[in-house]
């Protein structure tokens, strides 16, 4: 069950977003690179982890893992309506909407992590034919282990579409919105952490790679390396890697390991 693989993601991901603790003043400000390098992290556990509404790498497919499949859709659709496909113009689909409300919980190696909240699919078409869907998300995780104890809340409303609607093998691209909140103890020391993000027309090619696009950010956070707060701008160059720019300096940043350069 979808739901029950967000609460598994939470229990094997830990605290999401500050995990390298070097210093023991919360009065310290934490430089500039090493915020990039947890960005890097946040994003690539937001975006592919599964720990929100979808997974990147799942394209326009995401959906189906919360059980939207949109033929069987149709069939019901059809069959409410006893009408015939072909008494339809274009897909029934189109617009349609579907929202659901879940709370869900589970237990493993000695940890616990419920998940709750709400998910929507908005469908949507271009000349008659789907082409890209609506996601939103609000969801509350709390999380229980021997080294975890805390909140996690994370809020989406993106838009994924084909660059060319129609063509199976069509890139997509990316806008909207991602939030994520983590108020959580590690090894018994507290963190309170936020980053949020805009996307500008990311695209994404058919493996899941970002390849192109950017994205504002701010984020904040307070804990054992110290304090921060900080703006800025990502670009995606494709093959794993970013132009992060943030306090007025450039990184390069790796998506998938954190690594800076």
């Amino acid at each position: 069950m979808k739901l029950k693989r967000i609460a598994l993601v939470v229990l094997a991901l830990g605290a999401l977003g500050y995990t390298s603790c070097k210093k023991s003043s919360s009065s310290n400000t934490v430089d500039s690179k090493t915020v990039a390098s947890q960005i890097a992290l946040n994003l690539s556990q937001t975006l592919y982890s599964g720990f929100g509404g979808f997974n990147l790498s799942s394209g326009l497919s995401a959906p189906g893992s919360f059980g939207l499949d949109r033929n069987a859709l149709k069939l019901k659709l059809n069959k409410n309506s006893h009408m015939a496909v072909n008494d339809f113009s274009g897909d029934i689909t189109c617009g349609l909407h579907v929202d659901t409300t879940f709370s869900a919980s589970i237990t493993a190696d000695g940890g616990q992590a419920t998940v709750a909240g709400s998910i929507g699919f908005t469908f949507n078409c271009t000349n008659g034919t789907f082409s890209g869907f609506n996601m939103t998300d609000n969801l509350k995780v709390t999380e229980a282990t021997a080294q975890v104890n805390g909140t996690f809340n994370v809020a989406e409303n993106l838009t994924l579409a084909q660059v060319n609607p129609g063509v199976d093998t069509s890139n997509i691209s990316l806008n909207g919105t991602a939030n994520f909140a983590e108020n959580a103890k590690l090894n018994g020391k507290s963190a309170v952490i936020s980053f949020n993000y805009t996307f500008n027309n990311v695209i994404i090619d058919q493996v899941g790679n970002l390849v192109s696009g950017s994205a504002n950010f701010t984020t904040t956070g307070s804990g054992a390396q110290g304090t921060w707060n900080y703006t800025g701008t990502i670009t995606f160059l494709g093959n794993g890697s970013a132009k992060l720019v943030i306090n007025g300096v450039t990184y390069t940043i790796n998506l998938q390991t954190g690594t800076v350069s």
